[in-house]
């Protein structure tokens, strides 16, 4: 009754409250709210009799509290996961392996390209190297040795701190490597462009310039000196007829690095309209074989031989640039007669020296390629 102190407020039956001007949620202008329910009446219920009605902010009472319990689990899990990654783990990695040089020498031995490691470090850095790393660990550096040496993997890596990321090798597969340091030589070799043009009819190339020349590259004294040409990666073109550069990647062997920085050379092709410069040149007879113990012989084989024709009629395709330089080269022009224990019947082949490097096989013409030989007694 009123005025009693037993008096107190019941809510209406159908689970509604009534808007008041001190309600919370009369200050947001609602005129009622649903009456909190505990989380296993939402587990339970959530989703079932709840069409039509409203929640807090006028949206699907059951699309809300789903999304209050979604954020919950994935904050959850966002929580494992950090927790997780901050805990430390090891794994097995299998990896390649590559090593550095020294600024004047280079590691050489049983130096593994492989390996199976055995690392322990916390689950970020696990995931860095799993996820982003190049399953390659390139450059190691050993320590410079005149003997041989045996160094285990945990001790490479641990003067490789760097290599792997903030993991710890704990164990390797092959566990050591076999080393000692060889001492590099250096020197420019030049370059050799590979590669086909094939040229419009009436055009000629002068010769392929690349720029530079030469390039200066460092290994082994031993290999260095059978190194004649560093090439170029082959290219290929067809109906050419004007002058063109190209930028060609160089292709350095087995055991040969750069010393500097070039690992690409540009090549300029001058081409032009092509001539013809003929020659004719008196055939000599030559005896280029190893005959030390008949040499007697041999001279008085080649007194014997006569060929015909004796004279060579040398035709050279060039550029009109190049046409004083071809008349003015010393050509030779002989037969072999160590090319007598192959020869196809009565002809031996005829061979051209004195030319310029510049100019291809292709370029060139002989008439007659090839002349008969007899002996006269």
């Amino acid at each position: 009754m009123p005025g009693s102190s037993n008096d107190s407020f019941q809510p209406p039956d159908n689970g509604q409250i009534e808007r008041s001007p001190l309600s919370f949620w009369g200050a947001f202008g609602l005129r009622s709210v649903k009456r909190p329910r505990p989380i296993k009446d939402f587990i339970k219920t959530s989703g079932r009799g709840n069409e039509g009605k409203q929640g807090p902010r006028g949206g699907n009472a059951g699309s809300f509290q789903w999304g209050i319990y979604f954020a919950m689990v994935l904050g959850a899990f966002a929580l494992w996961v950090i927790t997780s990654l901050n805990n430390r783990f090891t794994y097995t990695y299998k990896v390649s392996l590559t090593y550095a040089d020294h600024e004047n020498a280079r590691p050489i031995g049983i130096l593994p390209t492989t390996a199976v490691l055995q690392v322990h470090g916390k689950g970020y850095a696990h995931l860095r190297f799993f996820m982003f790393g190049p399953r390659v660990i390139r450059n190691l550096k050993l320590p410079p040795v005149e003997k041989e040496t045996t160094l285990d993997f945990e001790t490479v890596f641990s003067m490789n701190k760097g290599a792997m990321r903030g993991l710890e090798v704990k164990s390797a597969d092959p566990a050591n490597l076999t080393y000692l340091t060889e001492k590099l030589a250096s020197r420019a070799v030049p370059i050799r462009v590979t590669g086909a043009i094939r040229f419009k009819s009436g055009f000629v190339m002068k010769g392929p310039r690349p720029q530079p020349d030469r390039v200066l590259v460092k290994g082994p004294r031993a290999l260095l000196d059978t190194l004649q040409f560093i090439y170029t990666e082959p290219f290929d073109t067809n109906q050419v007829q004007t002058s063109f550069s190209r930028v060609l990647a160089l292709r350095y062997p087995v055991g040969v690095s750069k010393a500097g920085h070039a690992k690409q050379v540009r090549v300029d092709f001058p081409v032009g309209r092509m001539t013809e410069a003929t020659r004719t040149l008196k055939l000599e007879i030559r005896d280029q074989g190893k005959r030390k113990d008949a040499s007697s012989s041999a001279s008085a084989l080649m007194a014997g031989v006569q060929v015909f024709p004796s004279t060579i009629k040398v035709t050279i395709a060039a550029s009109m640039e190049e046409y004083a330089k071809v008349m003015e080269m010393p050509l030779r022009v002989y037969v072999d007669l160590m090319d007598t224990a192959n020869a196809k019947g009565l002809k031996l082949p005829v061979h051209i020296e004195g030319l310029h490097n510049t100019f291809q096989p292709a370029r060139i013409r002989l008439s007659p390629s090839e002349v008969e030989w007899f002996l006269v007694e």
